[in-house]
């Protein structure tokens, strides 16, 4: 079967070999453990209800083809060797749909990438084709080097993705920058510190969905809350069944808003 570590298994080896998964639709996750360094072309071909990889970063060739058909992966998991990230890019390019990549190592972030596509638009005067990209997605893959991320590129190109992507993906883009603030300057960090102040209830639907304490804690720290504010984060937490939030959400309540008794000394 080659070089790949599925859920519940336990076989390791050097390469996966072409076409060692093809067409299994039954796999939602995979774990290629470390040590590999080859994947075989089309390994995951037609994969098609694949949702989630993990991987390390040093792997060192990618077959042809290795994610035709994966159209429903949504987040690739990386422990980060080194700073060689050429094959996080390399899988990214093949895979355009949008993207979440957690990085783990050397290198810890949550790091989202849009969706792209092109289309090829004929221009009838010239007699030529011509190639139109559309989303921001492509604009962010290409901030990635072989040597790493370049965090102010990718910072930078978040004027684009407020012009082209949903509120749903900018608000956990900013977010998670902002938790994750590897390589963040002070102008970044205002830009989306900004953006999340006007787009406070998307904000409390993504942590309702991800269920993080950790989210909420840095909610806290970085955007101090009014009551008005805690009270509808409240209230959208114990909507959504995230009862395990609302704790610490009425611990910030009473240290900041309760009220003070009055003492007296005889």
């Amino acid at each position: 079967m080659g070089g790949i570590l599925l859920r519940g298994e336990s076989r390791v080896q050097t390469e996966l070999e072409a076409y060692a998964f093809a067409g299994r639709e039954d796999l939602t996750e995979i774990e290629i453990p470390a040590g590999i360094r080859k994947v075989g072309r089309y390994a995951f071909y037609n994969c098609r209800n694949l949702k989630k990889l993990y991987f390390h970063s040093d792997i060192r060739d990618l077959g042809a083809g290795v994610f035709t058909g994966c159209r429903k992966i949504s987040c690739l998991e990386v422990t980060v060797v080194g700073n060689d990230l050429s094959i996080l890019r390399e899988i990214l390019m093949e895979l355009n749909q949008q993207m979440l990549v957690i990085c783990h190592g050397e290198m810890e972030a949550r790091l989202w990438f849009p969706e792209y596509f092109e289309e090829g638009v004929e221009n009838t005067p010239a007699r030529i084709l011509e190639d139109h990209v559309h989303g921001s997605g492509l604009m962010y893959r290409n901030c990635l080097v072989k040597t790493g991320l370049n965090y102010e590129e990718y910072d930078g190109r978040f004027l684009y993705a407020c012009a082209s992507e949903s509120e749903d993906l900018v608000v956990r883009l900013a977010f998670d920058r902002l938790c994750f603030p590897q390589g963040l300057t002070e102008e970044a960090k205002k830009r989306y510190f900004a953006y999340l102040q006007e787009h406070l209830s998307c904000l409390y639907r993504y942590m309702a969905e991800e269920k993080d304490v950790r989210q909420i804690q840095q909610f806290l720290e970085s955007f101090t809350p009014d009551k008005e504010e805690l009270q509808q984060l409240i209230e959208i937490m114990q909507h959504e069944g995230y009862a395990e939030a609302v704790p610490h959400l009425m611990a910030y309540h009473h240290q900041h808003f309760a009220k003070k008794r009055n003492t007296f000394s005889l």
